[in-house]
């Protein structure tokens, strides 16, 4: 018995410092997005597109371990990557938020029909329990960090 709860301890341990470096990791992601999205927003600004960002959020209480453990069972970056275009950079900002970063769309209504494919594949995936946000230059804002609250809002998060 001894025995089972030293293991349990050291388990636990273990899945904690897991979860912490995972979380340190991702810290940093978001200035990246922002500075991207500006650099994004520049060329569409020159070329007279549109740039959009969306952002896909679980809203189910989990762990960064327990996620890790359940990885591919719920919606994961490889699912997120393999709905987009490659020339769309997609960045995972915690262990539950993902964003999306829409290049070259040709008018506001190109992050519209990505959310709603991304609601079509949850459904045939059995993923349940997330949010999306999307946000659109010049519609939603002028500035990466106009974006991206917007989109915050579209998701119901702030």
């Amino acid at each position: 018995m001894l025995l089972l709860i030293k293991l349990i301890c050291v388990v636990a341990v273990a899945l904690g410092i897991v979860g912490l470096l995972y979380s340190l990791r991702l810290h940093s992601a978001k200035p990246l997005v922002l500075e991207a999205l500006d650099i994004e927003i520049y060329r569409a600004e020159r070329a007279g597109r549109s740039v959009g960002l969306m952002l896909l959020q679980l809203s189910v209480p989990i762990t960064a371990n327990l996620l890790a453990l359940l990885s591919g069972k719920i919606l994961s970056i490889q699912p997120v990557k393999n709905n987009v275009r490659k020339s769309d950079s997609v960045k995972q900002l915690s262990y539950k938020m993902y964003s999306i970063l829409l290049t070259e769309t040709m008018n506001e209504e190109g992050p519209n029909i990505v959310k709603e494919r991304f609601r079509a594949e949850a459904e045939t995936h059995g993923w349940q329990d997330f949010k999306i946000g999307i946000a659109s230059y010049p519609e939603d804002g002028k500035t990466g960090k106009e974006l991206f609250n917007r989109a915050l809002i579209d998701a119901n998060l702030q």
